[in-house]
């Protein structure tokens, strides 16, 4: 995983996949690439390890934005949620790097 493994317990298991799937997301990019997936909006405020990947990632410069959605947004589920894109390819004179 480029930003390593968030929230491995003493058993090796992580805890929250979250940023496990976001990490893969990622690494599949290459420099001209760009995603949009879907997470629950606790993943935007996960702590610990899950803030130390959140932070590496968005010190890329590539999460070009996140969008919160309402709980009731889908049909079948109550929980809010938040769309996530990333942006591979933007100019390097415009990427915003933390």
């Amino acid at each position: 995983m480029p930003f390593g493994l968030p929230g491995v317990n003493k058993k090796g298991k992580v805890s929250n996949g979250n940023y496990v799937w976001i990490s893969y997301f990622y690494s599949y990019l290459n420099e001209q690439d760009r995603a949009g997936f879907v997470m629950s909006s606790q993943a935007s405020s996960a702590g610990r390890d899950e803030a130390k990947v959140r932070r590496k990632l968005v010190e890329t410069g590539d999460v070009d934005v996140m969008v919160a959605i309402r709980s009731n947004f889908f049909y079948t589920r109550t929980v809010p949620c938040e769309l996530w894109f990333l942006n591979r390819a933007k100019p390097s004179s415009t990427a915003t790097r933390c």
